[in-house]
């Protein structure tokens, strides 16, 4: 509750102060198109750098955490000389289980592949995760596809470093002589995942997206599932004036269950950007909490 509290209150204290007090909406930069769910990249993208940050608050618990997260970060990105394409740097810093931090550190790349509203892009990510009083630590493989009609997404995860963190011990005595202990551990898996989605605009200031897809976590040595974990996500969006998302989020496998989730996503307008220049830089979709899964280890005196 308190996480909330203080997501909501900066929000409050931001509206009450704009930083922007000169800006004057121009209707000609509305180019937001009922067939498509990106925009001329010609008239869009900016020539210098452009600084996006952003709030994120999740409630609900997730898979292999609880109670949800906030956090916060930024996105810089810097178009490239042929004003067709842009690398981006993607920042988050987030409090999750009451106390415990992760992070993600990511840069891409992405490309407009004609003026019709289609867009390719690939990104890299170091994500960590504070848990068990120990750090999990892994690299993230992302690409992307957006269309006028219908937007892929592909995200790959692989643990690195020291992927287990110890949790508890229990002895089990079968004589006075003869035990055998059970150590628990959480464990990062590598894993993937793909998405589809699509934009559905009902006017220039409200966009519903809808998006579904399978994932996939491998549990090789998990006390629980040993032939990993298949399960389904599915999201849906609301955008309102182009930078405050809600999202409800929801995913099944029959290790985590099912997962209901909601989050709101507040880019904060630093300048004054055209309204198409979100549909041109979308966020990326991708899990910023490391799943782990219980694995355990027997010990034995005979």
């Amino acid at each position: 509750m308190r996480k909330w509290l203080i997501l909501l209150g900066a929000v409050a204290a931001w509206n009450a102060t704009p930083l922007v007090a000169d800006y004057v909406y121009e209707p000609e930069y509305d180019c937001i198109d009922e067939c498509t769910s990106l925009c001329d990249p010609c008239s869009a993208v900016p020539c210098g750098q452009l600084y996006l940050p952003f709030f994120v608050g999740r409630g609900g618990d997730g898979r292999s955490y609880d109670n949800g997260f906030v956090g916060g970060g930024f996105m810089v990105v810097q178009p490239l000389p042929t004003l067709a394409n842009y690398m981006f740097l993607d920042v988050q810093l987030q409090s999750v289980d009451d106390g415990n931090f992760a992070g993600n550190f990511g840069v891409g790349w992405r490309a407009f592949l004609d003026s019709c509203g289609s867009m390719v892009g690939v990104n890299v990510f170091y994500d960590n995760r504070r848990e068990l009083g120990h750090t999990f630590n892994q690299i993230g493989l992302g690409g992307e596809l957006f269309t006028p009609y219908v937007d892929f997404r592909m995200n790959g995860y692989i643990p690195v470093g020291d992927k287990s963190a110890f949790e508890s011990r229990e002895r089990f005595d079968l004589t006075d002589t003869f035990f055998a202990d059970r150590f628990r551990f959480q464990t990062a898996m590598w894993g993937v995942d793909l998405e589809l989605g699509r934009s559905f605009y009902f006017c220039n200031s409200l966009c519903v997206y809808l998006a579904a897809g399978p994932y996939f976590f491998d549990t090789s040595g998990s006390s629980i599932c040993a032939d990993g974990i298949v399960g389904g996500m599915g999201r849906a969006t609301l955008t309102f004036c182009e930078s405050l998302q809600l999202d409800f989020l929801i995913t099944y496998d029959r290790i985590f269950r099912t997962k209901p989730q909601g989050q709101v996503y507040w880019t904060l307008p630093f300048c004054c950007l055209p309204k198409c220049i979100y549909n041109c830089i979308p966020r990326v979709f991708r899990n910023p909490i490391i799943i782990t899964t219980d694995t355990c280890k027997f010990e034995k005196n005979f």
